[in-house]
């Protein structure tokens, strides 16, 4: 017997390929700045390693990080970013898409809720805008190229094996190298999943499954890239470079940086989870019913998936950002950038997701909703679109006027230009590192080696 034909996801691809056309666009408007200009060396994969190598012995243990960011920067100034703009944007879509399974857990008795097209265009929109808006900035870890690769890539890989393991299946063979790699990216995210991978490794020896090998390979691998990072010596000659930071002041640092994790950008997603979970369908039926005329077919409303505020086991998430955030106070207060915290907030948008995913699916609450994504992209739009190409114009200005200087090595004014009367800038989407007055300040100084000039000053 031939079972029931699942529907074309037409509504979800539409929702992704809007996903993926805006951040293309919005990566294509980001300029190189500050750092990506001192990772500027040259396009050669072996001096890539050499350098990378070196910095772990004397400033990082990011070996992994800083290889590919030196190929991505010198390849991307010889030839053109176009390539690496692409690539961050279908890893951000792939956030998105990790995300959304992991809201739909393999255990969830409702995973094949029947749905329509509205609902999954509207659980894709809801989870993309969240993963923008929620985290303090956006811009400095998924569009800036340095930070991109810093940050939304291996949040992205750590939630993928994640989302493999939690799966049950075999993990592929490719997930066992991988989880080194990965591992090394992010030093307290690094530890947090080494010790979730680790537990659900575990617990698959204990059911004595057949693949639990292949599990205990992927923690091992993990666990093996935690301690190359933790351990590298660059860590320690970096930190002592940092100014002291007693426990009480690490405290302190934390508990900022996580009541910064909320603002006023939340309202509207918890607004729409209200709607999604209070408004009834057959007041929603009765009130269309009043504007449009009374349905010759009316549709019984769909019962409720599973209510409650904690969406199936998605309460876990709450967990694991309240403990990454904790893991910070290993963290100097000094180096407790806006970006540190961008992992708690993708655990924060995975619980949000998970319990939208638990939402009832009648159809007048569908058709409410998608209006109310809709209305939340023009929002977006507006907001986002005049701060990146007000962004992209300053880098095109000092571009156009560098462009007879290039390669000359003179000394060369720009215009200083400020936002919000800081050079340096970082709010949301919009992430700003402007030269300087003074002209032995790094962003100026790399600025200049770029583009083979002897000093580039702001006035």
């Amino acid at each position: 017997m031939i079972g029931r034909r699942r529907p074309f996801p037409l509504g979800r691809l539409t929702a992704f390929f809007l996903c993926f056309a805006f951040l293309l666009w919005a990566n294509l408007e980001t300029p190189f700045w500050g750092d990506d200009y001192c990772r500027m060396i040259d396009t050669s994969i072996v001096n890539a390693v050499l350098r990378s190598w070196k910095q772990y012995f004397e400033w990082t243990g990011r070996f992994f990080t800083e290889v590919i960011t030196f190929v991505v920067m010198g390849s991307g100034r010889k030839w053109s970013p176009v390539w690496f703009d692409i690539l961050n944007s279908l890893i951000f879509v792939g956030l998105i898409g990790i995300v959304l399974r992991l809201a739909n857990p393999p255990s969830s008795h409702d995973q094949d809720r029947p749905g329509d097209q509205l609902a999954e265009f509207t659980t894709v929109i809801f989870v993309a805008l969240m993963l923008w808006w929620l985290p303090r900035t956006v811009g400095e870890v998924a569009l800036w190229k340095t930070g991109a690769i810093g940050y939304l890539w291996p949040v992205t890989g750590e939630l993928l094996i994640l989302e493999r393991i939690l799966r049950g299946k075999v993990p592929p063979l490719w997930l066992v190298p991988f989880s080194f790699v990965i591992a090394t990216f992010i030093e307290p995210l690094s530890l947090l999943m080494t010790c979730c991978i680790a537990a659900l490794a575990f617990r698959r020896w204990r059911q004595h499954a057949r693949s639990h090998v292949r599990f205990m390979a992927v923690a091992a691998a993990h666990a093996a890239g935690t301690v190359f990072v933790c351990a590298s010596p660059g860590n320690f000659a970096r930190a002592s470079t940092i100014a002291p930071s007693p426990p009480l002041d690490r405290l302190e640092g934390v508990v900022g940086n996580l009541g910064s994790l909320f603002d006023g950008y939340w309202a509207p997603f918890l607004m729409v989870i209200a709607i999604a979970f209070l408004v009834p369908e057959d007041r929603l039926q009765a009130v269309t019913s009043r504007l449009f005329g009374a349905d010759r077919h009316p549709v019984p409303p769909h019962p409720r998936a599973r209510p409650g505020w904690q969406a199936g086991r998605g309460w876990v998430f709450l967990a694991l950002a309240l403990i990454y955030m904790l893991l910070l106070l290993s963290v100097p207060r000094p180096a407790l950038a806006a970006r540190v915290s961008f992992p708690a907030s993708v655990f924060l948008v995975c619980y949000l997701a998970s319990l939208f995913h638990f939402r009832p699916l009648a159809p007048r609450l569908n058709q409410l909703l998608a209006a109310l994504m809709l209305l939340l992209i023009v929002l977006h739009g507006m907001i986002v679109v005049p701060g990146l190409r007000q962004i992209a114009r300053i880098d095109r200005g000092w571009a156009a006027t560098l462009r007879p200087f290039v390669g000359s090595g003179t000394d060369v004014v720009l215009p200083l230009v400020r936002i919000d009367g800081r050079t340096v800038y970082v709010r949301k989407s919009e992430f700003f590192e402007g030269i300087s007055a003074d002209p032995n300040y790094f962003v100026n100084v790399c600025y200049a080696h770029a583009m083979g000039l002897k000093t580039i000053t702001g006035r």
